[in-house]
Order: structure tokens, then C-alpha cells, then sequence
């Protein structure tokens, strides 16, 4: 008997959720067990053979090594221990809120939030920098990435137009709210499907202040001397400098 084609439709769909929630529940229980391992190196961590502990990564980075990058998604970065709200990959070391953090105080050697702060709801900005600041020791840096509010506030200008907007418009809108689409798609506002979930816009000037004001010393803008930088690379299109790229350090 053939199975119609709207209930096979549904029985595709209702395993990509099954899927997708094992997934995150088996990053979810991988990232507890890995953070107990690291913090509070208990005693059964000596009863799992080798093997597993390297597979699972539970041994702990060493001073000098923890490097934290906050927002890893698909594409995490080598040398880092990567952090995300979801594990997007097996790549994730530990699935947690960037602004919580389950390590100690003065754990890392540097933080790297990529494209994460503007998630961040404005009453708790200055609660989530002053956080960093206590998980860093002393003289380590905070790195933070995030799309640049006067280069988008220039490439929507010229994009948008008396005679109407050009091919880039809805790419640059998409990148301002946070849609969080690839730009080559976003070419109507049909397009910009989901819901947006950027919550500030920061500028250099902004930024560099607010650091300032948490604490940080040494601040300044780096932005383009980061050829990891992936945002740069697909956006450059679209937008001239899309990442705004400043750090700073814990005195």
C-alpha cells in the first residue's frame, strides 16, 4: 500500500524534529558531563579510559590554553573552546548562554564573542560585559565581534533609492534586524522569513565607550585584521566592513 504523499511529508518532517531534539539533548548531556570534568575534576574521571576522555574531551585546557569562543556555531574555531546556546556541531565543547558562562572567575586566557552581543537585551549589556570581565584574568583580552551600525547605516543609504531599492537592500535590512539568512537570499522582503532577533546596533565609538565603562582598558578597533572572520568574507558584497571588531583588555 503507498503511503500518501502529504502523510509521508509529515512522517519526514515529525524524524527531522526527533533528530534534531536528540542531538541537542545528547550536546546538551555531553557539555554537563564535560563541564564537571573541567571544574571539579571528579573522581570517577579517573575511571574512563583514555580513549574516551579524549574522544569526549574532558580534559580540562590548561592556564595559558583557555581560550573561550562564544557564538562557535558551524564554524568554530581552532585553539578555542567553543561555546554556543545550541550544539550546532560536535565541535561545541559546552552549550551554554554567552552571558552565563559555568566557569570560574579568572578561568580564561581570552574571550571571543563572534556576532553575539547584539543578541544581547539592553538591560543586561552592561551586566554581560562586567561578566566577561570577571571570567578573564587579569591582562587577558575580550574580543568582541559584531555587525557595524555606520557601515550599515551607509550601505542602507545608498542602497535604497528615489527610484527604488537596489539588489542589496533586503540583504542589508536582513543583516540590521538579524534575520539570520545568508545575504545571496534575501533579495525581496518576502524573503526575510522568521523572526529577527538582533536587539542593538552598536557602532565603534559606542562600543569602545562601553567597554570603557565595564572596566576594560586598552580599547580599540580592530576591525579587518581578522582573516577568520567569515562575516566579513560573505557579507563584503553587500556591506563595506560589515564586522566591527574591538578589544580590549582586564587590567
Amino acid at each position: 500500500m503507498r503511503i500518501p504523499r502529504p502523510l509521508r511529508r509529515a512522517l519526514r518532517t515529525r524524524k527531522r524534529k526527533l533528530e534534531r531534539r536528540a542531538r541537542i539533548w545528547r550536546g546538551e548531556a555531553i557539555s554537563r558531563v564535560r563541564v564537571a570534568a573541567w571544574m571539579k575534576h571528579p573522581w570517577w574521571l579517573r575511571l574512563v579510559p583514555a580513549s574516551t576522555r579524549e574522544r569526549m574531551r574532558l580534559e580540562a585546557p590548561r592556564p595559558g590554553d583557555r581560550r573561550v569562543e562564544i557564538g562557535a556555531g558551524f564554524s568554530g574555531r581552532p585553539g578555542y573552546v567553543h561555546v554556543d546556546l545550541l550544539p550546532f556541531t560536535d565541535d561545541i565543547d559546552i552549550v551554554a548562554s554567552g552571558d552565563d558562562l559555568p566557569v570560574p572567575a579568572q578561568w580564561a586566557d581570552e574571550i571571543l564573542a563572534v556576532h553575539m552581543i547584539e543578541h544581547v537585551p539592553p538591560p543586561q549589556l552592561m551586566t554581560t560585559l562586567q561578566h566577561w570581565y570577571s571570567r578573564l584574568r587579569p591582562g587577558a583580552a575580550l574580543v568582541l565581534h559584531t555587525p557595524n551600525g555606520a557601515a550599515l547605516g551607509a550601505a542602507m543609504a545608498t542602497a535604497g533609492t528615489e527610484t527604488g531599492e537596489d539588489e542589496r537592500y533586503w540583504a542589508v535590512m536582513s543583516a540590521v534586524y538579524g534575520y539570520g539568512h545568508h545575504p545571496a537570499d534575501m533579495t525581496s522582503a518576502a524573503a526575510l522569513k522568521g523572526a529577527p532577533d538582533h536587539k542593538l546596533v552598536f557602532t565603534s565609538p559606542l562600543l569602545r565607550q562601553l567597554l570603557a565603562d565595564a572596566g576594560f582598558v586598552d580599547v580599540e578597533d580592530v576591525s579587518g585584521q581578522d582573516a577568520f572572520c567569515h562575516h566579513t568574507r560573505d557579507w563584503s558584497p553587500y556591506v563595506d566592513g560589515l564586522c566591527l571588531e574591538v578589544r580590549a583588555r582586564r587590567p
